[in-house]
């Protein structure tokens, strides 16, 4: 996902206003906890109308992962035919996108203006590799960086596996990928230099999550000592961001900014985070009379400074929820469920996507439902 410089608190206003077009019929957004967080909005009033994404004859539920600024949207699709990647637009409609060769089922992750995909194909259970959908249509193979073998008197195992979680505007992909020094790494690839692996913590894993058009890469990456902490990659070095005292946390996203959203993990739960050059890595996650707070997560964060995550309340399902620069408040999206809602991405007009859980079984459909915003004065 781009993110466009220079668009302030007003600019948004108005932007939305003619694109999405304004009015104030729609009910105003929960927040989730009134005396904790505060009020949102005080001149501008943001309110969120769903609707569900639907899917062709023959799947039966959608996750969508990512979506741009031109309101292509990406994720994975379960129906008869299996598990595929899909790309959906209200121009275009909805449509699957190709499958690799002997791949099993197809996940796409994420998307960028260009319109090129960021995806997983799974070969097997134990064997995944790192794909991109390209223009032409077409699927490409980026590989892995090698086969990992572990060896001990007792067992042996090996993996030669990856994926591609997220994708620029100047198509440089990042992921996982095995190698011979490790079971899962970090990488960042382009098409002119290939794959190179951006390293660890001093541990045995890392994962990149996101990049933004700077090529700065976040993600999470071991310790020496087994814990695993967000990390920002930049100019060839990793940097580690912390925890806030716990010894676990996971950076989601990161904007052309540079600031980051993700979460630590707490002996109470989750709960979100902030990270930002100048006052490095803050709770946001909200608040409750309780310690800990609720538990939270920060999924995504665009050039606004918007935030879309998740929280739940004790006893009660998770819901996705977003965070205005203007208030402190995180505010519940709309929804007509029992059950949870999850987000997954936030583009630079406001628009998020997640899933709407419609079912309380064990294995309960989930339905792409995408957020448009309404502002009123």
């Amino acid at each position: 996902m781009k993110n466009m410089r220079g668009i302030g608190r007003l600019s948004l206003g108005l932007f939305l206003c003619t694109v999405i077009g304004c009015g104030g019929a729609e009910p105003a957004n929960t927040e989730l906890d009134d005396e904790a967080l505060g009020q949102g909005g005080e001149a501008l009033e943001l309110s969120y109308r769903p609707e569900f994404l639907m899917v062709p004859e023959g799947y039966a539920e959608s996750i969508p992962y990512d979506l741009n600024d031109r309101g292509q949207v990406v994720g994975v699709c379960y129906g008869d035919a299996g598990v595929d990647a899909f790309v959906w637009s209200a121009r275009a409609g909805f449509a699957t996108l190709a499958r690799l060769a002997g791949a099993e089922s197809m996940t796409a992750w994420a998307i960028n203006e260009q319109g090129v995909v960021a995806g997983t194909a799974e070969l097997t259970p134990q064997v995944r590799r790192p794909v991109i959908w390209e223009h032409s249509g077409g699927v490409r193979n980026l590989g892995t960086y090698g086969r990992y073998v572990s060896e001990s008197p007792t067992s042996s195992w090996s993996v030669d596996s990856g994926e591609a979680l997220a994708i620029n505007n100047r198509g440089h992909v990042v992921g996982w990928t095995s190698a011979p020094e490790f079971a899962q790494v970090a990488f960042l690839w382009d098409a002119h230099s290939g794959m190179r692996l951006l390293g660890t913590l001093g541990g045995a894993r890392s994962q990149a999550l996101a990049v933004n058009s700077l090529g700065e890469v976040v993600g999470t990456a071991d310790l020496p000592d087994g814990s695993h902490h967000a990390f920002l990659w930049s100019r060839g070095q990793m940097r580690d961001l912390g925890a806030l005292g716990s010894n676990y946390s996971t950076a989601l996203a990161i904007n052309d900014l540079g600031v980051v959203v993700g979460y630590n993990s707490t002996p109470e739960g989750d709960r979100a985070f902030r990270w930002t050059r100048a006052h490095g890595m803050v709770d946001i996650g909200p608040a409750q009379s309780e310690a800990g707070g609720i538990p939270s997560l920060a999924a995504e964060v665009n050039l606004l400074g918007q935030v879309v995550g998740s929280a739940a309340r004790p006893g009660s399902p998770n819901r996705a929820v977003i965070r205005h620069p203007w208030s402190s408040a995180w505010l519940e999206l709309p929804h007509e469920t029992p059950y949870g809602t999850f987000p997954a991405a936030l583009n630079n007009l406001g628009v998020v996507v997640g899933t709407v859980i419609t079912s309380g079984d064990f294995e309960p459909p989930a339905h792409g439902v995408i957020w448009y915003p309404r502002i009123s004065f």
